[in-house]
């Protein structure tokens, strides 16, 4: 630079000053703008105080939901979560804990990030594959309307240490596959959670003080955190599933009454008729029992296999009544005792089955 300034003229030197002059100065203030940012990153990026956090928008969409599983009172769902900081990176495969989960699996992860006025925006998502404990209602089955719940606890901060928006317009509850449900509502919102324990994490402050570090905090002392809560209303054609499930039943009560028209000199096939009916009653008690577990409470299924059950019995007791009566035959008793039987008999079950429907 010196031996090219000297083969220049008075002149020449003269125009060329003023720019030498601008261009140093803009590369000194790019040198201390460069000292300060790596003296103090955080304040190069956000103006937040230190024991303050940027707020955080979270958004969640489900894909899918299957198994639903009545004996584990579990279901399997697929969904994209994330989260919009500035300033800060909030990692969700670090710091998003879903709950009740038995089983997680990270399907995708991308992350974005740009510069806009001296700020930096983040953007984090996954997409998990989640298999999770979620309480069924068993008790008002096949009419049964059932929530699935989805929680998920952020551990970036305490609770009330960080604002959290929900991104409601982004997000979507309602999933693109769910097999024999139907979505009727969805809730999205956001709580604080609470533990019962704060997990043998010790106070350095006791330490400092000489008090035991370990002693046992009063439950509002106890850690918060912000957890957000997708809730999805679930329900089905019931009907289509009660007829599956209960025809053979009817089928077999029928056909059980039926034997009343039989001679009463054919008492063994009398008989015989009704104990293959209670086989297909036993029968169809074990598979509905195989599709929900056993519960304290009496169900409608359990309900009407009683009342098949009972039903039957009165056939059979009514079959030897009339072998060691000797009655005469009598197509007209035989058609009033066949009506009796299973108007009785379906009217109960009528009555029963309302009843669990307008509870559902």
């Amino acid at each position: 630079m010196h031996m090219l300034l000297n083969t220049l003229s008075r002149d020449q030197k003269k125009r060329l000053y003023p720019s030498i002059i601008s261009l140093a100065f803009v590369a000194c203030w790019s040198l201390l703008s460069s000292v300060s940012m790596l003296a103090n990153p955080s304040d190069s990026l956000t103006n937040i105080g230190p024991n303050e956090m940027s707020d955080m928008r979270m958004g969640i969409y489900i894909d899918n939901i299957s198994d639903i599983d009545y004996s584990n009172h579990t279901y399997n769902v697929v969904f994209y979560v994330w989260n919009n900081t500035r300033d800060e990176f909030v990692n969700l495969l670090d710091e998003l804990d879903v709950l009740n989960t038995l089983k997680k699996e990270i399907l995708y992860d991308e992350r974005d990030s740009v510069w806009v006025d001296q700020h930096c925006y983040y953007s984090h998502m996954i997409k998990l594959h989640c298999t999770i404990l979620n309480e069924l209602n068993l008790t008002q089955f096949p009419f049964d309307q059932n929530e699935l719940n989805l929680n998920m606890e952020l551990l970036s901060h305490l609770s009330g240490q960080r604002k959290v928006l929900l991104d409601h317009q982004n997000s979507r509850l309602s999933p693109d596959f769910i097999k024999d449900w139907t979505v009727d509502t969805t809730e999205l919102t956001i709580s604080s959670n609470g533990w019962n324990s704060n997990f043998g994490d010790f106070g350095e402050v006791d330490i400092l003080h000489n008090q035991d570090p370990f002693k046992t905090l009063p439950q509002d002392h106890l850690p918060k955190f912000d957890t957000i809560n997708a809730v999805v209303h679930l329900t089905r054609d019931s009907w289509g599933i009660f007829y599956k499930l209960f025809f053979v039943l009817f089928l077999s009560m029928i056909m059980a009454c039926s034997s009343i028209f039989l001679p009463n000199d054919k008492s063994e096939e009398k008989i015989s008729i009704i104990v293959g009916s209670l086989f297909a009653a036993i029968g169809n008690k074990y598979i509905t029992d195989s599709l929900i577990p056993i519960v304290d409470s009496f169900g409608l299924s359990d309900i009407i296999h009683l009342l098949t059950i009972f039903g039957l019995l009165i056939l059979v007791f009514y079959a030897i009544y009339e072998q060691r009566r000797r009655l005469e035959d009598s197509l007209k008793k035989d058609i009033v005792m066949f009506a009796i039987i299973l108007v009785a008999y379906f009217s109960l079950v009528t009555l029963f089955t309302y009843n669990f429907y307008q509870a559902a």
